[in-house]
């Protein structure tokens, strides 16, 4: 009787299975690992932008109106938030202050702020008007939802 040495052809589709299997559970780990790693960096990205408008409150008496913040340089130069931390994860923005914009609506790849006065729900435009207060909007790829960073509510 001849002797064979070597695989069968089922052994060998069995171990391609496997590895396919795992390669695949290792993929979507991966991935889920990345979109966390994201968000981190998001939630790390406001909490920096948020101790750099309450370092201007204290120095400033109000924080930023929309139209000072939106100035070309202000929140790196005055504010002195790090440009690392003015960029989106994955942006491909060309200056960071492109990943700030001004309003209420914000998305994985932009944040958002807006300024109000005392009075309520009263945006805060410009330079003359006393902002008391901001929210910072951002949101999370895990979660798909618009959060936000709010000083004194809503």
């Amino acid at each position: 009787m001849k002797q064979y040495f070597g695989f069968t052809i089922v052994e060998i589709i069995v171990v391609i299975t496997a590895i396919a299997i795992l390669a695949g559970i290792g993929m979507v780990s991966y991935s889920a690992t990345q979109v966390r790693a994201r968000d981190t960096e998001r939630t790390a990205d406001i909490d920096v932008m948020s101790a750099a408008l309450e370092t201007y409150y204290e120095r400033f008496g109000k924080y930023p109106d929309t139209a000072t913040i939106a100035g070309t340089g202000f929140i790196t130069d005055t504010l002195r938030v790090p440009t690392d931390a003015m960029t989106t994860p994955g942006s491909t923005a060309t200056a960071p202050y492109y990943s700030y914009s001004i309003g209420t609506s914000a998305t994985t790849s932009q944040y958002a702020y807006m300024a109000y006065q005392n009075t309520g729900s009263t945006q805060c435009t410009a330079a003359t008007q006393t902002c008391t207060r901001f929210v910072l909007y951002y949101n999370l790829e895990r979660s798909g939802a618009q959060t936000k960073l709010s000083k004194f509510g809503n």
